[in-house]
């Protein structure tokens, strides 16, 4: 059994693989630092193990990490060394030399460390790669609880249930993170004005009809702008939001804060698929990852979580 402590940070572990991943397959010469991320995955990894494990000593080098664990393992032997060599061969090309690798070498390091977590995860920790989840670095109780549901639904092959999951999961995220920072009980510093959501009445209907659809526009238009200014003023990655905007159903939580629904489907109106609901996954988690970063208080209070009195 894994204590909680040891979970937390070899999620960590999958977090630094997934900057990995993801720096992988940008453009050269970004995909370049991919190496580096990869390399330091797979070396808090080993010192994470010769810890579980009660095993090593000071001052062991990346390579020296395989001998000291070998004998502690179930098989005697810590998979993928070889392939681990020459991941460490390109870093120290990499930081110390200033060579870039190519994109088949940087192709072959992501398949060669995903080939290592796979086969060293069950052999070092016990539980399978797979298992190993960001989920439970999610300070939000109820955005971590979603990000579950979702993972079973997933399993139980609710795709679309998974959408509305991550959609709700994202919107406590933000709703929790904005109440604990309101200066006033309706009013959020990161909405640039009042909520402006117009609904026309049942007398603007006999007015006309150009005027009706040009206060439509203007009503769209800065209701848009405000959900791309709060979320540029969260710090979040606005291309990533819009992806995820586009495959997942949009939600609002009740103001009982413990019931959401479903507001408008997702486009285009299909389940998510494997690549989406890895994506949707990965997105949610480092949103939590980056409001959990850069927290504050108001007036030198703590953060806390409140309910708003907005609807």
């Amino acid at each position: 059994m894994l204590s909680p402590e040891t979970r937390k940070r070899l999620a960590f572990v999958r977090y630094l693989y997934s900057l990995g991943v993801e720096q992988s397959r940008r453009p050269e010469p970004q995909s370049s630092a991919s190496v580096l991320a990869f390399h330091d995955a797979v070396e808090f990894f080993l010192a994470l193990g010769c810890e579980h494990l009660n095993v090593g000593k000071s001052s062991l080098t990346f390579m020296d990490y395989f001998e000291t664990l070998g004998p502690a393992v179930t098989g005697l032997v810590v998979p993928q060394k070889e392939s681990m060599r020459r991941l460490n061969k390109v870093r120290v090309a990499v930081k110390h030399q200033g060579t870039l690798p190519s994109q088949t070498d940087i192709e072959t390091i992501r398949a060669t460390a995903t080939a290592f977590f796979l086969e060293a995860t069950p052999v070092v920790f016990g539980v399978e790669w797979d298992a190993v989840s960001m989920i439970d670095v999610v300070a939000s109780d109820v955005a971590r609880d979603l990000l579950k549901r979702a993972a079973t639904q997933r399993a139980a092959k609710d795709m679309l249930g998974a959408a509305e999951s991550f959609a709700a999961a994202f919107e406590r995220l933000i709703r929790e993170y904005e109440n604990s920072k309101m200066l006033s009980w309706e009013t959020s510093p990161f909405m640039f004005g009042e909520l402006f959501k117009y609904t026309r009445g049942s007398d603007f209907e006999t007015q006309d009809y150009q005027l009706r659809d040009f206060v439509d526009k203007v009503s769209r238009t800065l209701s848009h702008m405000q959900d791309g200014m709060r979320i540029l003023a969260l710090g979040l990655d606005y291309r990533k939001y819009l992806r995820f905007w586009q495959i997942t159903p949009e939600v609002a939580w009740l103001p009982n804060e413990k019931e959401h629904t479903v507001m408008a489907p997702q486009m285009p109106w299909e389940p998510l698929s494997e690549d989406g609901f890895a994506f949707c996954n990965d997105f949610v988690i480092e949103c939590a990852l980056i409001l959990q970063q850069v927290d504050f208080g108001i007036n030198g209070r703590d953060p806390i979580w409140r309910p708003s009195s907005a609807t």
